[in-house]
């Protein structure tokens, strides 16, 4: 790990030099092969997880620093699991290493972008001095930023970036190349069953969400590169799989069963209600390759049986942890390491210091490499009924 000519600032108890499992030498943010670096309710409730005050440790900061600063998470929902299964507890975790007098606030807004912002604001009333958010709304999310600003509170933006707003850090994927991925994987499987030009149907993200747009782009210059048709698009409103599911259904209405030879889903959750509709118009999914992104276990455990054709990967892990170190820089108003700025995002505003986390697309072909690496774990994904399917492609628990 490379730190500043000196050290890092405050390396004590609550700062230790801390290696980054993930981190690799600077590169071109392109070249990354084979894997690339990319992307509750009321008032009364909004704080889902009660601020944990994680035990003492002695002040190693500066002078008139605070060197144990009050961090807040705000999740933007519970239909995903990456965000309460996944990216919570690796950021809790990280900063109950690097600094366990840290006090941590999370949250939790449903999808409800006012909701998020109610709770930013009780956060900051509540001492936070770094707010960490994957926003519900990447542009109604400005109002978080803002409130923020005028508190000098700093903010993180995990995943969809804050748009046109004051933001202090960001840490992403690569989106466009994401829905590159993507396309190219299911492109690659229409030739493989003999139908390179599809039809497709494209179920993409949320509307007006910043970060699947961009998904959309990179995915809509391979399919015209390759010359496939996307016979049926839709926007599935809050990303939820059973909307997903109904889309699906009138895709199926509309085509008939033989109309369409593949899927381009933007994220699992809705790929398990694609799937949940072919199943029932009695259409084997393993016929008609469908895509997804988050790696969650529900999914992989599709891929490994072949129901699911694929996932991005994103490494949230990492995201989460990087997160946690970053924060813990800016609430201690230290200068945040080189290591975590790979690059620079522009978000209508200001360009934002960026972090680009771990992508790359992930099918039966090369899932075992995967779990090899620790980079899943199969102990959670190769239970019961999946434990033959990850066998027979040589991944054991």
């Amino acid at each position: 790990m490379r730190w500043p000519a000196g050290g890092p600032r405050n390396a004590g108890k609550c700062n230790p030099q801390i290696p980054h499992p993930f981190h690799t030498e600077d590169n071109e943010i392109m070249n990354r092969s084979p894997l690339r670096r990319g992307r509750v309710v009321a008032a009364a409730v909004l704080i889902i997880t009660t601020p944990v005050a994680l035990a003492a440790c002695g002040d190693g900061g500066d002078s008139g620093k605070n060197s144990s600063p009050t961090i807040a998470y705000l999740a933007p929902e519970t239909i995903t699991p990456r965000y309460e299964a996944i990216e919570k507890p690796a950021l809790t975790k990280r900063l109950k290493e690097i600094c366990p007098d840290c006090r941590l606030i999370t949250a939790n807004a449903n999808s409800d972008p006012s909701q998020q912002l109610q709770q930013a604001e009780n956060a900051i009333a509540d001492g936070a001095k770094v707010i960490i958010t994957n926003p519900v709304d990447s542009k109604a999310a400005a109002g978080i930023a803002a409130r923020a600003e005028a508190n000098d509170v700093a903010v993180i933006s995990l995943g969809r970036l804050i748009q046109n707003a004051t933001v202090s850090w960001s840490l992403t994927m690569d989106t466009i190349q994401a829905g590159r991925d993507k396309a190219l994987s299911l492109a690659e499987a229409l030739a493989e069953q003999g139908h390179p030009k599809g039809p497709i149907v494209m179920i993409n993200g949320a509307p007006g969400d910043t970060d699947d747009a961009k998904m959309k782009q990179g995915a809509e210059e391979v399919f015209k590169e390759k010359g496939v048709e996307v016979a049926m698009r839709f926007d599935t409103p809050q990303w939820d799989p059973s909307k997903a599911q109904q889309e699906m259904d009138q895709a199926i209405t509309a085509l008939g069963r033989d109309g369409f030879f593949g899927v381009y889903s933007s994220n699992d959750g809705m790929a398990g209600g694609v799937i949940a509709a072919m199943k029932s118009a009695n259409i084997d999914p393993k016929t008609r390759p469908v895509t997804g992104l988050d790696n969650d276990v529900a999914a992989l455990q599709r891929i490994v049986t072949g129901e699911q054709y694929m996932t991005e990967f994103q490494d949230i892990v990492d995201e989460a942890t990087k997160a946690a170190d970053v924060a813990l820089h800016l609430g201690r108003g230290e200068e945040v390491p080189a290591q975590y700025k790979e690059a620079t995002v522009n978000n209508g505003k200001m360009d934002v210091p960026t972090y680009l986390f771990e992508i790359g697309p992930i099918s039966q072909k090369n899932i075992k490499q995967y779990f090899d690496d620790k980079k899943l774990d199969a102990g959670k994904v190769c239970t019961g009924d999946f434990v033959a399917a990850c066998q027979k492609l040589g991944i054991t628990v």
